[in-house]
Formats: structure tokens, C-alpha cells, sequence
């Protein structure tokens, strides 16, 4: 019979834990679920939430489009999340509640699984501060408010690990099976990288224990697991392209020659941007270093409690009973992500759960360190001075990197709400830390805590009325006021964005090969349309049409996020004008070909 190595320990408080369910559950319903209507789509969420719009306008619900084109980015399971929102609700289009809420119902769970997750080991404690680091470290606050698939992949990422941790003791193959499957399911949101799990199990299985622990049992749940997986993965590839011999065949092929011309386009496209990626990135080719920050990007500002959790946590790991996963599953992925060829910050999410529950393990040290000293009326004065300087730069400094982080500028805010609630926030804080007790640091932590919840809470109120903002959305409808039936198309040139409304036909592209140069592009643009046309294009491009008589129709208003900010005598927000020049959008009506 095989080890069981998790260990909990006696302190964990299981009379707590309904008070600890009730906390965050006000908490994340307060953080995630206010205004998230609000703020108009970014870019990006509005690719979300168009691919998702044309695959139910097309009934095409296996190849994901924008306009007409292919865009294999993700797989489809995001996208169909956000359709099975709308038919739930019965809306008759798509908005931004309807986009966002999946990602936002997503991020309002994952604080549950993490202090779940944390029970099996540590101090339910340790749990809940666990789970209100993740819920007020500003990025995290952010990244959970915005339509993308990454949350759903961490919340499934979670799922993985706590049905594997709660029943590792069991020894039962039901157990891995069902790891099985639900990889196989998060492969299907985020790619192939829904395996991680896998490698967090595996690692911390061979730390904890040593070689040793893969015995022949193991092996073969594992592999049972992987097998599952696989089974999970390619057999909704299956019924989702119809196609079973052929579709077996070309993976046959693509296993033994390498070759993936067999392949569906849709499966191809897949492996393109999962597998090849890795080896030969298409982008994001930033160096690997970018994951030493990561972790204090996302934590912010719990994450200048991480180096001391780090160093604790290495000072630990010699004691025996101390088999906990976090700082495997952390140093595991880290590694992992930094040998890949290809990197961007948001790859390290599924690591930062693992970074909070340090973080919040070192915390809990502090505080039991300082509960058995005893303080001075002269410490207490001096812990009231420089708290009282913590929550002004927290007024004038934190509260700025969130509002910017979370896509808006001081302009598009109501300021009513967000300077008196940093002087109540700063008095509250001043007045709770001078009547607490002894336990000093855990008094500065609770109004800590408190304080970031409140500000957070207080961004939410300031978000402004989406009808009162310049949007890519009003600016599409009032194309469509000026084109009325006529036929409009995109000419996307080079690295362009793509255009999208929600409420618009998909507009055609021209060229119809994204990899066309610049001079066939113009032809084919000119072979595709006729006078009275209209086309609509990006500011840098313009100069390509030297050959088309046309008239301007309308110009986009510069986005209110094309801002800087200058330093020269003071910060100041002032426009981002070459963003502008290059990014703002242009309608035309052509009104003949010069020959």
C-alpha cells in the first residue's frame, strides 16, 4: 500500500469554514459582479465575443470566423460558454455582461477552490488568506473581469488538482479517470497546455515521496489518466468534425511522418498553435525572464510578502511532514514556462494560485512570530505613522495602477466616488489600527485586506455608463448609419485590427490571404469592388490607395485609452499620438478606379 502523504494539520478549524464560505462570497459577488456591464469590450474581448457571434449566425459551431475569416487562436469551448450564456438568459444579441460572464462566474469560483484546495493541507486559515490574496491582487482583480478563456482553463486547472489531492489516498483508477476527463475538457478551452496538471502531480509525487512513490500502481493510474485524457480530447474532435476514419488516419499520419496535410483544417490549426509553438514561435517571443515578474505583476501588492515566502518555504521543505504542492507547483510551471520558446506574462496564471498560498502561508508565520512579542506604546505610535503613510500611497498610487490596469483613465471616472472613499478608507484605517490589541501585524493585515477590498469595490461604483464612452461598437453602428445597404469591406493590411460591431453582417476582408503583400492586397482590392463601395481600413494605411479616387467619409474618434502619461513638470495625462495615427480606423466611399 502506497504513502499517504497529505497531511493535515490538527488547527484547521472546520467550525470556521461556514464563516469563511460566507466571506468570500461577499467578497468575490462585490469584486467580480458589480458593473461588469459597464466598461466597453477591449479588443480582445470583442474578438470573444464576435467569433462566438458568427458561429451561431453561420450554424458553423466547429470553425471559429471573424468576418468571414479563419481564426484558430483558441478551441471552441470559450466561445460556445458564451452562446450557452446568451440561450440560458434568452437575450436576443450578444452584450457585454453576456461576453464577460463566463470569465467572471469562472473567477468568482476559483477563490473557493483555492481554499478547498489549501483545507487538504494547511490552517483553514491559511486557506482564506489564500483566497483574499488572489481576490485583491490588482491583475488578478483585472484579468477576472475580462472575456477571455484563461480563467475558465485555471478554474478547470484547479478542479484537476484538488479531485487528485482529496482522493490520492484511495488508490482507485475512478479517481484518475476523472482527472482524465477533465484535462481532456480544458484542452478544449485553453490547447494542449490543459495537461499541466499532469506535470504538477508527477513533480510533487517525486518530491514529496521520491522515486520511490511511481510504483507500478501509480504508472498505471497515470497512464490510465493520460489515456482518459486523450480519449476525452480527440473524441470531441471526433464528434465535433463528424469525420472519424479520416480524422484518425491524418493523426496517424501526422504521428509517423510529421506531416499534418492530412490532418482537418481545424484540428491542424490546433496543433499549429499549441505544439509547433512551443519549438518555433509564431510571437511572443519575449525572453524568459519575464516570469521572474510575472508573480509580482499578478500578486501585486501581496507580492512583497513573496520573497520571503519563498526563502520560508526552502527553509521548510527539509522537514518531513511539510509534503504540501505549492512550492513544486509553483517552481514546476515556472521552469516549464521558461524553457518554452514561447512567452508572455499570462502563460505563468495557472502558477500564481501556488505564489498566493505562500504568500499567505509567510503571512500567517508573522503573525503567529508576533503574537508572542510584546509592544511598546512607542512601536504602536510608530505602527500607527507608518500606516497611516501605507494607506496614502495606497489612495495616490494603488488606486491608480488599478484603473489603468482595468482599461480606463481619471477622465472616464466619476471622481465622486473615488476620493472620498480614499479618505474614509485611510480614516477607518487609522482609527482600527490605533484600538488594536497586541496582535499588531494581524491587525495591519485585516485593514489591509479590508482596504484593498474597499477600493477595489469603489472602482467598480466608478466605472462609467457604456453609453457615455466612444467605443469600436458606436463607432461601427454609425457606419452603418452612413453606408445604410451598401456593401462595405475591410482592408486589412499588415499587422491591422480587426474590425467587429455585434451588431453588424461580418464585414468581408480583402485580401482573403492575411499573408498577401501590400501589392496584391491593392489589386485585389480593386479588382473586388466597384464605385459607390465603401471600405474601411486603418489611418497608416491610407497612403496605399493612391491608385482609387475616394471621399472620406468618417473618421474614428481616438480612443480614450490612446493615453500617456508625461513627467516633464508633473505626472500628466496628455494623448498617445502615435497610437492614434496608427490605430484610429477610416471609412472611405470610392468613387472610381484611376486606370
Amino acid at each position: 500500500m502506497e504513502t499517504n502523504y497529505i497531511v493535515k494539520l490538527k488547527s484547521i478549524c472546520p467550525d470556521k469554514r461556514g464563516r469563511d464560505i460566507v466571506i468570500l462570497l461577499i467578497v468575490g459577488l462585490l469584486v467580480y459582479f458589480v458593473n461588469i456591464g459597464t466598461l466597453p469590450l477591449s479588443h480582445s474581448e470583442g474578438r470573444w465575443g464576435e467569433i462566438a457571434r458568427e458561429m451561431e449566425l453561420a450554424d458553423n459551431w466547429i470553425t471559429p470566423t471573424i468576418n468571414g475569416q479563419i481564426y484558430w487562436d483558441k478551441p471552441v469551448l470559450s466561445y460556445w460558454a458564451i452562446l450557452g450564456v446568451k440561450r440560458i438568459i434568452g437575450s436576443q444579441q450578444l452584450n457585454e455582461w453576456i461576453i464577460r460572464f463566463p470569465t467572471v462566474l469562472a473567477s468568482f469560483l476559483i477563490p473557493f477552490l483555492i481554499y478547498k484546495l489549501v483545507s487538504l493541507f494547511l490552517d483553514c486559515g491559511i486557506g482564506l488568506t489564500s483566497a483574499l490574496v488572489t481576490l485583491t491582487s490588482f491583475q488578478m482583480y483585472h484579468i477576472g473581469r475580462v472575456a477571455s478563456s484563461d480563467m475558465l482553463s485555471l478554474l478547470l486547472f484547479l478542479i484537476i488538482l484538488w479531485i487528485y489531492f482529496k482522493n490520492a489516498h484511495e488508490n482507485q483508477v475512478f479517481w484518475w479517470l476523472l482527472v482524465g476527463f477533465t484535462i481532456g475538457i480544458n484542452c478544449h478551452i485553453k490547447g494542449l497546455i490543459g495537461g499541466l496538471p499532469l506535470l504538477v502531480i508527477l513533480c510533487h509525487r517525486v518530491f514529496s515521496i521520491g522515486l520511490k512513490s511511481l510504483s507500478w500502481r501509480f504508472l498505471f493510474h497515470i497512464t490510465a489518466g493520460a489515456a482518459m485524457a486523450g480519449a476525452t480530447y480527440f473524441g470531441l474532435w471526433f464528434w465535433i468534425l463528424g469525420d472519424i476514419l479520416n480524422t484518425i488516419n491524418g493523426i496517424y499520419i501526422y504521428l509517423v511522418t510529421g506531416s499534418d496535410n492530412g490532418l482537418p483544417l481545424p484540428l491542424r490549426m490546433v496543433i499549429q498553435e499549441n505544439l509547433k509553438r512551443v519549438a518555433v514561435p509564431l510571437d511572443h517571443k519575449n525572453p524568459p525572464w519575464i516570469y521572474l515578474e510575472a508573480p509580482f505583476t499578478f500578486l501585486f501588492p501581496w507580492s512583497i510578502f513573496l520573497p520571503g515566502a519563498l526563502i520560508t518555504w526552502w527553509r521548510d521543505i527539509k522537514i518531513k511532514h511539510k509534503r504540501e504542492p505549492f512550492g513544486i507547483w509553483f517552481f514546476s510551471l515556472l521552469i516549464f514556462f521558461s524553457l518554452m520558446s514561447s512567452r508572455r506574462e499570462y502563460y505563468l496564471l495557472p502558477a500564481i494560485p501556488a505564489a498566493a498560498v505562500l504568500i499567505a502561508n509567510h503571512i500567517h508565520l508573522l503573525i503567529r512570530c508576533g503574537e508572542t512579542a510584546e509592544i511598546s506604546v512607542n512601536s504602536r505610535k510608530r505602527g500607527v505613522f507608518i500606516y497611516g503613510l501605507l494607506l496614502t500611497c495606497l489612495v495616490f498610487i494603488l488606486g491608480a495602477l488599478i484603473i489603468f490596469v482595468s482599461g480606463s483613465v481619471p477622465e472616464r471616472l466619476n471622481s465622486a466616488y473615488l476620493y472620498p472613499s480614499g479618505v474614509v478608507a485611510f480614516v477607518i484605517g487609522g482609527v482600527l489600527l490605533v484600538v488594536a490589541t497586541k496582535k499588531r501585524f494581524s491587525a495591519i493585515i485585516n485593514v489591509f485586506t479590508a482596504f484593498l477590498i474597499f477600493l477595489i469595490i469603489t472602482v467598480n461604483l466608478s466605472l462609467p455608463n457604456i453609453g457615455n464612452n466612444s467605443t469600436f461598437r458606436e463607432f461601427t453602428k454609425t457606419v452603418n448609419e452612413k453606408t445604410g445597404n451598401k456593401r462595405v469591406v475591410l482592408f486589412m493590411v499588415g499587422n491591422a485590427k480587426l474590425i467587429y460591431g455585434l451588431e453588424n453582417p461580418p464585414y468581408p476582408c480583402i485580401p482573403s490571404d492575411v499573408n498577401a503583400s501590400k501589392e496584391e492586397s491593392v489589386r485585389q482590392l480593386t479588382k473586388e469592388t466597384v464605385p459607390g463601395d465603401f471600405v474601411l481600413l486603418e489611418k497608416r494605411n491610407l497612403y496605399l490607395l493612391s491608385s482609387l479616387n475616394y471621399e472620406l467619409i468618417l473618421e474614428e474618434q481616438p480612443n480614450p485609452s490612446y493615453v500617456k502619461v508625461e513627467w516633464k513638470s508633473g505626472p500628466k495625462i496628455v494623448p498617445d499620438t502615435k497610437r492614434i495615427k496608427r490605430k484610429t480606423l477610416m471609412l472611405l466611399r470610392i468613387l472610381n478606379h484611376d486606370v
